[in-house]
C-alpha cells in the first residue's frame, strides 16, 4: 500500500514561499492517478473557498504537489497542479485561521477513552477574507465553507486513495469545524518598519 502527501499552498501576492499557507493531507492506497488526485485537491480548496463563498483573504493561488511519502532519498513532486485567483485584497491577519478536524474509526472499536490523538487530524485553513473576521468567533457561514471542504475532500474520486485522519491513516469518516479562531505564528509576514520613541 503507497502512502502519499497532498501539499496544498495558498500563495500570498508577496509570491514569496515564505509567505505562503501550507497544509498537508495523507492519502493511502494503491492509486496511481497523481495528477488526477492534485487536480482534484485544486477543485475542491476553488470550488468551496474562492467560488462558493470567498473565504480566502490575500491568495493568489492554490498549488497542490503529490509526494512519495515513503521515499527515502531524493523526493520530487509527482505531480502539480495549480489554479490561479483574483486575490480578495481585505485579508484578515494571516495567521488566523480556522480549523478543520478529522477523525477516522478508532483502531480497537469500544476502547475506553475514544479516539487517540494519532486517530485525530486538523488542517488550519487561512488567510480568511476579513469580512469573516470581524466577530470575537467565526461564523457559521464561514464554518459551513471549509465543512464543505472537508467533505469535498473526502468524496474525490480518484481510484485508490483513502484520505486518512492523523498518522493512524484510519479513513476519515469525521469532520468537523468549531467556532474558535487559531493562531498560527509561523504564518506572519515579517515586519517592514516600526515606530519607536525614547522614553
Amino acid at each position: 500500500m503507497g502512502i502519499h502527501h497532498a501539499q496544498v499552498s495558498l500563495r500570498s501576492p508577496s509570491n514569496l514561499p515564505r509567505d505562503h499557507s501550507v497544509n498537508v493531507y495523507t492519502f493511502s492506497g494503491t492509486g496511481s492517478d497523481f495528477d488526477g488526485l492534485a487536480q482534484a485537491m485544486v477543485n475542491a480548496y476553488y470550488q468551496k473557498l474562492a467560488v462558493a463563498l470567498s473565504v480566502l483573504g490575500g491568495v493568489n493561488r492554490i498549488t497542490c504537489k503529490i509526494y512519495n511519502a515513503q521515499a527515502t532519498g531524493p523526493n520530487p513532486p509527482l505531480a502539480t497542479k495549480f489554479q490561479d485567483l483574483a486575490p480578495v485584497v481585505n485579508s484578515g491577519p494571516r495567521e488566523v485561521a480556522i480549523c478543520l478536524s478529522t477523525s477516522g474509526a478508532p483502531a480497537l472499536s469500544g476502547r475506553p477513552g475514544g479516539l487517540l490523538p494519532t486517530e485525530r487530524g486538523r488542517t488550519f485553513i487561512g488567510p480568511i477574507n476579513s469580512q469573516y473576521c470581524a466577530s470575537e468567533r467565526p461564523g457559521v457561514t464561514v464554518r459551513n465553507a471549509i465543512l464543505e471542504l472537508g467533505k469535498a475532500i473526502k468524496l474525490i474520486s480518484v481510484p485508490g486513495f483513502l484520505w486518512g485522519a492523523g498518522s493512524s491513516l484510519n479513513e476519515v469518516s469525521r469532520v468537523w469545524v468549531d467556532d474558535e479562531w487559531d493562531t498560527q505564528r509561523r504564518r506572519g509576514f515579517r515586519p517592514t518598519s516600526r515606530v519607536e520613541a525614547s522614553v
